[in-house]
């Protein structure tokens, strides 16, 4: 293996191996047994922004990153693809090692569970930890089953939250409640008293994506007092495991494709939980790991069947028709049954659509490049029929196409046909280019083209020297600068769809508004991702303690916990409902403003989405009310506890949040 930059050999092939660290993720690595006998040769270390960087020692360039969460906790060295030589063989630009790692079969590959050189044998699951046992379910005539006492740190419930909570220890349910109404809080609630009827037994919550794993864990702690174990890809390891069975752990929050390896692998067992919430259920469709995991839920035998509860603001995820896209969501959810509660509050939110005329110069510029991008896609579509020519309204599904051709170009039918990566990549440039044009600038746009391999596509270069003096500057700008000026508040949330805009955009706000000390949040995945632990949870920190008044994100924030705040602009537009549900969710302060920013061209699409919103909520109406919820039981054991106690009132519950709130202003 040699350096990219400097072409030095840096190791022999004997010492290398592809770590099989997940089915999706593979990374070139040192074999543990050789790496601390010659990495001092070629290599040195030196602190990274998120994690440690892996440098050349010859030419000091990086060329990896100590990932710090390998098998059994230990760290381990993974190598950039695009960073070194393998076998002298040169592979194109964004080649991934998962799908190049068969050109080097003389490269070994190891598993989790082989990486150290001998297997690690698992230990079957427990029977003592709950295999043998039946699931102690909450009894209605025992009302003491559904009390809701909760820790003195916790969150006070309300009174929606705790019909929830009831009618989840009753029946398996999905919750339907929306962004910022404490639908974790919920889940924590069924979680700590699963754990109280089966302390034999774990509890089990499902999240999504790596960043909710911590953020969920550490909530849950917070409100249930129960010790959770927090696992992902990065995390897993053959102790954990150990540790969680041998009963250190009162329930695990971990990532669908943790928990699925782990279930597969035999390591863990369904049967040892006596329930699962799953967050964000909505995705519980097509092949997603959700589908999978509500299926094993569904083969266990009945007496150890766990109780299931889902999550979710929005029971369609994307902006097909909800009359075909909820059948077949609500069958992935069964046996459970929708409950959308009636919320005891309203926020006093102000929503606005500022409708936008594209200027002829920015519309011009759009079309020239729309004109080159669809001359290439037409030598595509020679082979590849189903391929869309670009349009202003199917931006993000020609991306998902270009995505698939850039994936499989190395080992697929494309370069055959004699498309280079090169080319691909320039597409993507374009696509790119358009869309800053759009959103911020013609100059900004032009830089974009020169600064990526666009520029190697036939017309681009004429397309640069016709704008390069171009200086126009989108009205979604000036309309921003404008609402951010006049903003009297203290906190404002800016969604945008994609990670160039987001930084674009962030690096003129820093400019024109320094004193909001704008900050960026991006996603986990990718070399320029987000860490939750390193950087996400500190920027969230930041935004709530005043120490920044204004962030840029892309969508990945919308299932993430923020402070509250006043003002919540959609620079972007909305491709779903759910995004658009999860986006004005965050404006929850008092006389707090949503705002959607949108092209003439965008307008209906917008108006369609908002239109499809309201008549899935009626939808859902009829759903409860089909399902028979709120449950007469579950109101009358509600009343009853509370006649036997007091304290559990929504009144009394009230009283200590208000006594909270001035213990808190009193001691800050």
């Amino acid at each position: 293996m040699e350096c990219k930059t400097c072409q030095k050999q840096l190791f022999a092939v004997n010492v290398l191996v592809f770590y099989k660290q997940e089915e999706n993720q593979i990374h070139l690595s040192l074999k543990p047994e050789s790496r601390s006998a010659v990495e001092h040769q070629s290599l040195t270390y030196s602190k990274g922004k998120k994690f440690t960087n892996v440098n050349c020692k010859y030419c000091s360039k990086a060329i990896g990153k100590e990932l710090p969460y390998g098998p059994n906790g230990a760290p381990f060295v993974a190598f950039g693809i695009d960073k070194v030589v393998l076998l002298n063989r040169q592979l194109p630009p964004r080649s991934i090692w998962r799908t190049s790692m068969d050109c080097f079969p003389e490269v070994k590959v190891r598993s989790a569970n082989q990486f150290f050189g001998t297997p690690f044998v698992f230990p079957p699951a427990s029977k003592d930890k709950g295999l043998a046992n039946p699931i102690q379910f909450a009894d209605p005539k025992n009302v003491d089953n559904f009390s809701w006492y909760m820790p003195e740190n916790s969150k006070v419930p309300r009174d929606y939250q705790i019909q929830c909570y009831v009618e989840s220890l009753l029946r398996d349910l999905v919750v339907v409640i929306p962004t910022g109404a404490g639908k974790t809080l919920v889940g924590t609630m069924l979680m700590r008293k699963m754990r109280q009827l089966n302390p034999d037994h774990l509890v089990l919550f499902v999240v999504d994506r790596v960043p909710l794993v911590f953020q969920q864990a550490e909530a849950i702690e917070i409100d249930s007092g129960l010790k959770i174990c927090r696992m992902c890809g990065e995390t897993k390891s053959p102790g954990m495991i150990q540790r969680l069975q041998g009963g250190a752990f009162d329930g695990l929050v971990c990532t669908a494709g943790a928990l699925i390896n782990s279930l597969r692998r035999g390591t863990l067992n369904m049967t040892e939980f006596s329930c699962i919430v799953i967050d964000e259920c909505h995705h519980a469709s097509g092949g997603h790991a959700f589908s999978d995991i509500l299926g094993m839920v569904r083969s266990c035998p009945e007496q150890l069947r766990p109780r299931i509860l889902g999550l979710t603001a929005s029971l369609v995820p994307n902006n097909k028709s909800h009359t075909v896209s909820l059948p077949k969501i609500l069958k992935n959810l069964e046996p459970a049954v929708i409950y959308r509660p009636c919320l005891s509050y309203k926020h006093e939110r102000k929503e606005s659509l500022v409708t936008l005329k594209i200027p002829d110069e920015i519309r011009s510029y759009i079309q020239d490049a729309q004109i080159q991008f669809n001359l290439f896609i037409q030598q595509i579509q020679a082979y590849r029929k189903e391929f869309q020519m670009l349009s202003d309204s199917n931006t993000h599904i020609v991306k998902g196409q270009l995505r698939a051709v850039k994936d499989n170009i190395f080992n697929d039918s494309y370069a055959a046909y004699g498309f280079k990566s090169e080319e691909i990549e320039g597409l993507f440039g374009l696509l790119g280019s358009i869309e800053i044009c759009r959103d911020i600038s013609i100059p900004e746009a032009v830089a974009m083209l020169s600064t990526t391999n666009a520029s190697v596509l036939p017309g681009v270069q004429d397309l640069i020297v016709r704008y390069q003096n171009y200086q126009n500057i989108s009205p979604k700008m000036m309309e921003l600068s404008k609402h951010i000026q006049n903003y009297n508040g203290s906190k404002v949330i800016v969604f945008v769809n994609t990670r160039e805009l987001c930084r674009k955009l962030w690096r003129h706000l820093s400019k024109e508004f320094p004193e909001l000390n704008p900050l960026v949040v991006v996603g986990y995945m990718g070399d320029d991702g987000m860490g939750w632990e390193e950087q996400q949870k500190n920027i969230s920190e930041e935004f709530k303690r005043g120490d920044s008044h204004l962030i840029i994100s892309t969508s990945i924030l919308e299932g993430t916990d923020v402070p509250d705040c006043g003002l919540v602009i959609r620079f972007s537009n909305c491709f779903t409902i759910i995004q658009n549900i999860q986006s004005k969710g965050r404006a929850r302060q008092a006389n707090s403003q949503y705002v959607v920013f949108a092209y003439e061209d965008e307008e209906c699409r917008f108006e369609e989405l908002q239109k499809n919103e309201k008549q899935l909520d009626e939808m859902l109406k009829v759903l409860c009310s089909e399902n028979g919820l709120p449950s007469p039981k579950a109101c009358d054991i509600i009343q009853e506890l509370i006649n036997i106690d007091q304290s559990l009132s929504v009144t009394a519950l009230k009283k200590k949040q208000k006594r909270k709130e001035e213990d808190l202003t009193t001691f800050s």
